[in-house]
């Protein structure tokens, strides 16, 4: 029965490609059916085909920063979990998580670039675990 439950699915939100490459990975590795998107453009398509479980978004990218994503997830009723990674300091990481549960989202993380993979495996890990439940 297990076998045809449906596996958790990851976006991973980056202007650099491999960044997000490495994140989408490390979360195939996990079990993750995991996907790319360069742009809040390449989100907004990927949204209405694919919609995913976890998003793992960085904050500055030159066509609409994290904080304009928000916006569009809040637009679109997106109910997975957000993974903030941003090369900002943490106040600025934690603020912005802030002001996306304000507007109702679940912020599952806060990791800081350059990514630590120990600490991105242990929470991938955690929210697969959780989202087989």
């Amino acid at each position: 029965m297990d076998q045809l439950r449906r596996r958790a699915r990851l976006l991973a939100i980056d202007d650099h490609a491999d960044s997000a490459e490495l994140i989408a990975r490390v979360a195939a590795k996990l079990g993750y059916d995991s996907r790319t998107a360069a742009s809040p453009v390449e989100l907004r398509a990927t949204l209405g085909s694919w919609q995913p479980d976890i998003l793992t978004l960085d904050l500055c990218m030159p066509e609409e920063d994290g904080l304009g994503v928000f916006s569009l997830l809040e637009q679109q009723g997106f109910g997975g979990r957000i993974v903030i990674i941003s090369g900002h300091d943490e106040w600025l990481r934690r603020s912005a998580g802030r002001l996306a549960s304000a507007k109702g989202l679940n912020i599952a993380g806060n990791l800081s670039k350059p990514i630590d993979l120990k600490t991105l495996r242990r929470l991938l890990a955690e929210l697969e675990a959780e989202a087989r439940t």
